[in-house]
């Protein structure tokens, strides 16, 4: 979703519906034009004027991510609203909409510095070698007899 900074109350994009055209903005969230990320993970919003708007991720992540709700700000500049310039955002500001959560990420901390889950294992492992070994020479004992 995308909205303008500095309105109060806040005023949301509504996408232009002819090629061209300016977009036009509404109070009502509901009315809002909801913008679809393409496979690159990119949104496009046409019709921006020159100004200072916000976007902030509403919807769903997918399995195994986390959004995150920091509004990116960003600037169109009266180039930009020209369109002989593009807006982007940058890495930084992208890696802010998602949080992965599985292999190469950050995990969160659980709170166990010490290793104990496994310890726990290595001893478990340990008794349960120990428990089939007297129990093989209890049987080889008795077989003897």
């Amino acid at each position: 979703m995308v909205y303008k900074q500095n309105s109060s109350p806040l005023e949301y994009y509504v996408a232009p519906t002819a090629s061209g055209a300016a977009a036009t903005w509404t109070t009502d969230l509901s009315s809002a034009t909801v913008l679809e990320t393409a496979d690159d993970g990119t949104a496009k919003a046409t019709g921006l004027a020159a100004g200072d708007y916000a976007f902030l991720e509403q919807a769903p992540a997918p399995r195994g991510y986390q959004v995150d709700s920091t509004p990116i700000t960003f600037t169109i500049s009266e180039a930009q609203a020209n369109g002989t310039d593009t807006v982007s955002a940058t890495k930084a500001q992208a890696d802010q909409l998602v949080t992965p959560y599985g292999p190469g990420s950050t995990n969160p901390d659980t709170g166990d510095r010490t290793n104990a889950s496994y310890w726990f294992f290595l001893f478990g492992c340990s008794m349960a070698v120990a428990i089939g070994c007297a129990w093989i020479l209890k049987t080889k004992k008795a077989a003897s007899k």
